[in-house]
């Protein structure tokens, strides 16, 4: 239970898509960041551009960034909560989409939940969600996988793994950096069977953006470039 006097910790979801116009859905998010002076931020660069596109009447000088690394120590994360125990609010934004979700934030979730600070996620944008729903594929039972492994062994050994759990009805779900999803596409097309089925969604919520669902062999007969393109990969049945 939050302890009496002490701020909040609020989950801010920013934008996926550069073109991302629905800014009705971020209402509440253009409510409070102009109130909030204390962020802890995957990337304050990143941060500073979505706070001034939300409201550009922002000062951003008065703000105190976090920027948090993928390994944080412990007591950075407590010290980065310091002003909500002193009675402030705290926002925590990722780089693109929810908080805690395929980025660094859970860590500073997990601290104000040890430290009892309440903690309130607001609505906002998933891109593992959107490419799930737009998927077709099951959405009663499904497991987010995070990037595969880097070495190229493993990663077929990956593959081959979530393709026999997707061919039970668990849709896989999983990543890459943009600058690899070519190669990472083309290896999915060598390594899985002809008739499993891929979904690809990149650009999401973008002019760019593009859904598609196909057996591999159809992926075959063309691979697109995919390089660039932040992209959710999807193996469903």
């Amino acid at each position: 239970m939050n302890k009496k006097g002490q701020g909040k910790l609020f989950l801010i979801p920013s934008a996926i898509g550069n073109e991302f116009k629905d800014r009705e859905v971020m209402a509440q998010t253009g409510e409070l960041l102009p109130v909030i002076k204390h962020f802890v931020v995957e990337s304050e660069k990143q941060a500073r551009r979505f706070i001034k596109w939300v409201n550009r009447d922002i000062d951003i000088n008065s703000i105190t960034f976090y920027p948090m690394g993928k390994h944080s120590h412990t007591n950075e994360l407590r010290n980065w909560l310091d002003a909500a125990k002193a009675g402030m609010d705290v926002g925590v934004i990722s780089d693109a989409g929810c908080p805690g979700v395929a980025d660094p934030g859970g860590a500073v979730v997990a601290t104000a939940h040890e430290s009892g600070i309440e903690v309130v996620p607001l609505v906002g944008p998933s891109s593992i969600l959107l490419a799930l729903m737009s998927s077709g594929f099951s959405g009663q039972l499904f497991t987010f996988n995070g990037y595969l492994p880097h070495d190229s062994k493993e990663r077929k050994a990956t593959l081959t793994r979530l393709e026999s759990l997707s061919r039970k009805g668990h849709t896989q779900i999983f990543m890459e950096t943009p600058f690899r999803n070519t190669k990472l596409l083309t290896e999915i097309c060598g390594t899985l069977g002809s008739e499993t089925k891929l979904g690809v969604a990149s650009g999401l919520l973008s002019g760019n953006q593009r859904i598609s669902v196909k057996t591999i062999k159809e992926w075959n007969k063309r691979i697109p470039n995919l390089d660039k393109e932040p992209c959710i990969f999807l193996l469903g049945n």
